[in-house]
């Protein structure tokens, strides 16, 4: 017990240091995106999350035509596909060339992008300046909470804390985040409280992407920018390799088990998450949609 409440204050207590810290931004950054506004956003009671995972190419063409009447939101280089999702959302990349190629990608979809509201996590990694402001003026930014605590225990406490911070609508400028993007935005959708979640491309089994092969490519993007982005990751992944997220070699919560306790926890009693393709290893235990 008392190591409960330990932990619980030294939650609250990194929420408030994250708090005292937002002023880092600089004033030439762009607007700091509110829940008000995503919530005047939100068109639907069922959020679409479109990852990278190789499974996408198998959403039948009935599916993205259901697709569209969702809210949507796809992430990072999801713009090589020529499915344009209400939310577009990124960090920028550390690898210098994976830089290069998302930037060149991000320049190529700008205008194409102009009605989905792109929010993005930070641009720390970002090399040159007009590039930056580029970013600042298409985008909006996003507070994300790195939640702490290595192990299963205590992320089942930090969900305790979330859930009471989200019941109370405290601290509505901050999300929260474990990991991986997936998770991120996992978050995001029970804080919106969308009635229903349909997780895409997200297979883990392996760092095979839908662009390593024939796929809906998004014709405002060139050839040479998938050559590249194909490139990049041959540099960083094996394909027969278990995805980095989901490999307790780079920690011990793996995205696998933190959907499942997310899952599992009263904070998403409210919302039904499901995966698209029995592929995925996260039809472990999330029903399929399909």
């Amino acid at each position: 017990m008392i190591k409960r409440i330990i932990y619980i204050n030294y939650f609250i207590y990194k929420v408030l240091l994250k708090f005292s810290k937002i002023s880092w931004r600089k004033k030439g950054e762009s607007k700091t995106v509110t829940w008000n506004e995503l919530q005047k956003r939100k068109k639907s009671d069922t959020l679409v999350i479109l990852g990278s995972g190789k499974s996408i190419n198998e959403i039948s063409k009935i599916h993205w035509e259901e697709f569209a009447g969702y809210d949507t939101i796809g992430f990072n280089f999801w713009p090589v596909h020529s499915f344009v999702p209400s939310f577009y959302f990124f960090e920028t990349p550390r690898d210098k060339g994976r830089y290069e190629t998302f930037k060149k990608l991000f320049l190529s979809v700008e205008e194409q992008y102009k009605s989905s509201l792109v929010i993005y996590k930070d641009v720390r990694f970002a090399r040159d300046s007009a590039f930056r402001d580029k970013v600042f003026g298409v985008g909006s930014f996003m507070d994300f909470f790195s939640i702490p605590g290595s192990s299963q225990r205590y992320f089942n406490l930090s969900l305790s804390v979330i859930d009471f911070l989200y019941k109370y609508g405290l601290f509505n400028f901050i999300n929260f985040w474990k990991r991986a993007s997936i998770v991120g935005l996992l978050f995001f959708g029970i804080k919106m409280k969308y009635k229903r979640i349909i997780i895409c491309g997200i297979d883990l089994m392996n760092s095979d992407y839908f662009y390593d092969t024939t796929f809906l490519k998004n014709p405002s993007v060139s050839d040479d920018v998938i050559s590249a982005l194909i490139e990049e990751n041959k540099k960083v992944f094996s394909s027969d390799s278990i995805h980095k997220t989901n490999n307790k070699l780079y920690g011990e919560l793996i995205v696998e088990d933190l959907i499942q306790l997310i899952r599992e926890h009263g904070i998403s009693k409210d919302v039904s998450i499901f995966i698209y393709n029995s592929s995925s290893l996260l039809s472990r235990f999330l029903p399929t949609y399909n």
